[in-house]
């Protein structure tokens, strides 16, 4: 636990973000998260767990922490509001079931490559690409294996 708030204490600073207790739990907390998430789903996490916080106090931390870089920020298409994960440095996309709404990390290698080689043809085109980001769309495995057992049951 304590390397675990010393990380945070050092992420905060490297933000130049106010190092404060509250924050070292939201950090602690937004760890936990195995998918990204909204200011309210961090609000009802820190209210199940015990914590005292107000929901404007987590929705400035969780704004000061995208903008300081310490979350990326997601937006969803069909969805309102803002979704974010923890930067941990990886560079990925996502792929977002339309059927359970689940959103999961993907590390695609063959469309990375040819993401890199189409950012060069751009820039023979004189364009910088400074960034990109893919998401995918449709229905995951387990709803996918849901629908074929209901069919089997009729």
């Amino acid at each position: 636990m304590q390397s675990s708030l010393s990380n945070h204490t050092e992420r905060l600073r490297s933000a130049k973000l106010k190092v404060t207790k509250a924050r070292q739990e939201l950090l602690d907390n937004l760890e936990k998260f195995s998918q990204p998430f909204t200011a309210d789903d961090v609000y009802d996490s820190l209210m199940l767990n015990g914590g005292e916080v107000h929901r404007s106090t987590v929705y400035r931390d969780i704004t000061a922490f995208a903008r300081s870089g310490i979350l990326n920020e997601l937006s969803i298409h069909g969805r309102n509001g803002h979704y974010y994960e923890l930067d941990d440095g990886s560079h990925h996309h996502h792929f977002i079931c339309k059927e359970c709404n689940i959103i999961s990390s993907i590390f695609p290698e063959k469309v990375e490559r040819a993401l890199e080689e189409f950012a060069q043809e751009l820039t023979h085109d004189g364009l910088e690409v400074e960034y990109h980001s893919l998401k995918f769309y449709g229905v995951c495995a387990l709803c996918l294996t849901s629908r074929t057992n209901s069919v089997f049951k009729h």
